[in-house]
């Protein structure tokens, strides 16, 4: 992302709605949606989360978002990414850059105290706990992955920011149910009972919508954007958030 050429007055000092500006005027892949309304009362960015359906290909954008904040000295002075840690065995296909698999609520504690953590319900009183190990400099703005218990089951979200979602960018990445699926069950399928299959395919992104600030378009036409195309959705909000702060 380029900077918009604006003039001076046409940006509110309200940083929701100036990132909701600059990617009206920079939205170079096409991918995202801005949802307005939502935007004008988030008034300050201090995280950003991008939450999906499993099998929506959060992973991959996270993926990018880590690979530019290393890469780019002046996004790593202002950004963050987090190791996700997740009280589950480790299955097959997961992204050990992105998680760490833990046994005992114990040792889960330990490594996200002072981070994000929530709870996700699965089949009959099953549950799994998310979290993050706590950021490495406080003040930046930390970048995380989630699945939509943390919109779903929001009383369960714990952080240092008391009122966490309230200052949370929320990234919907959006892929149509039968790309997800087909996604899901060829990297994860074969290691889970019929049971959590089913809940975690029942947990449909659209009913989240109306929760995020963004949209993003995880597939097009059936297909999924190109690693490229989708870099460049993420360089788009982390350069809008930048300069919605006016750093």
């Amino acid at each position: 992302m380029t900077e918009p050429k604006v003039e001076v007055g046409q940006i509110p000092n309200h940083q929701g709605e100036t990132l909701a500006v600059l990617l009206s005027r920079g939205n170079t892949s096409g991918l995202l949606r801005v949802r307005r309304a939502n935007l004008e009362r988030l008034s300050e960015i201090r995280h950003i989360v991008f939450v999906g359906s499993s099998g929506s290909g959060k992973t991959t954008v996270v993926d990018e978002v880590r690979s530019l904040v290393e890469k780019n000295p002046s996004l790593a002075l202002l950004f963050e990414v987090p190791k996700r840690v997740v009280t589950r065995p480790e299955r097959k296909g997961d992204n050990l850059i992105e998680n760490r698999f833990v046994a005992t609520p114990e040792e889960f504690a330990g490594l996200t105290q002072g981070g994000l953590t929530w709870v996700r319900k699965l089949e009959g009183d099953r549950t799994e706990r998310y979290g993050f190990v706590p950021k490495e400099n406080e003040a930046h703005i930390g970048i995380y992955s989630a699945n939509n218990a943390i919109l779903t089951n929001k009383e369960t979200v714990r952080a240092p920011d008391a009122d966490f979602l309230n200052h949370a960018l929320i990234v919907m990445v959006y892929t149509p149910d039968e790309v997800r699926e087909e996604s899901f069950l060829a990297r994860s399928g074969g290691d889970l009972g019929a049971g959590e299959i089913a809940v975690r395919l029942g947990d449909r992104a659209i009913s989240q919508y109306p929760e995020a600030h963004i949209l993003m378009k995880n597939a097009v036409h059936g297909e999924r954007p190109s690693l490229e195309t989708v870099r460049a959705s993420v360089n788009d909000i982390l350069r809008g958030v930048i300069f919605s702060r006016g750093v």
